[in-house]
């Protein structure tokens, strides 16, 4: 039983969500917004994708979701991530959160998209997601998309329930850090 537990917390660390209210703090304190989620099942994994807006600049949310140095000051449960290797356009990092490590491998490419594969986790067999960015009038629009597979044989229900408890924190810290231009850190 422990494992899955385990299991469940470490998924949600690497993955995200269903449909939930945000608090988007930083554009209006007291406004609730949902997120529409699309429910993925691909080549064996599970996952979902998820969109909302942001006020700022294509460019900038780029730039500032691709700052891998800085990524653990704003990334729910998120504690060190590391360069392991710069390879072109693909950078390998070494991430630690508090239930687990991974090493991913991700590609940046400017200025719409920042994809990530799983090199390697004792959690996880198989992982792949990645940001889209694109204007949207005055701001922009960031798609958030993950797969999963775990290591662990376990229901993709309970994969997408785990997966749906970490988005209001990933929404919502993105904004923060994303609309202050990168000043925001989480407590």
């Amino acid at each position: 039983m422990w494992r899955f537990a385990l299991l469940a917390g470490v998924v949600a660390l690497w993955s995200i969500p269903l449909t939930l209210p945000v608090q988007a703090e930083l554009r209006k304190p007291a406004a609730t917004e949902t997120f529409p989620v699309k429910e993925l099942d691909e080549d064996g994994m599970v996952g979902v994708e998820t969109r909302f807006k942001v006020h700022v600049a294509p460019e900038e949310a780029y730039r500032l979701l691709s700052d891998v140095e800085h990524m653990a000051d704003f990334m729910p449960s998120l504690r060190t991530c590391e360069i392991l290797d710069r390879q072109g356009k693909a950078i390998i990092l070494r991430m630690k959160a508090d239930l687990g490590e991974l090493v991913q491998r991700r590609i940046h490419e400017p200025p719409g998209a920042i994809r990530w594969t799983l090199v390697s986790s004792p959690m996880l067999k198989r992982m792949r997601g990645g940001w889209t960015i694109e204007p949207d009038g005055e701001g922009t629009r960031l798609t958030y998309r993950v797969l999963v597979e775990s290591s662990i044989p376990s229901p993709p229900s309970m994969v997408r329930w785990t997966q749906a408890q970490a988005l209001p924190s990933l929404v919502r810290n993105v904004r923060m850090r994303l609309e202050s231009h990168g000043a925001w850190r989480k407590p």
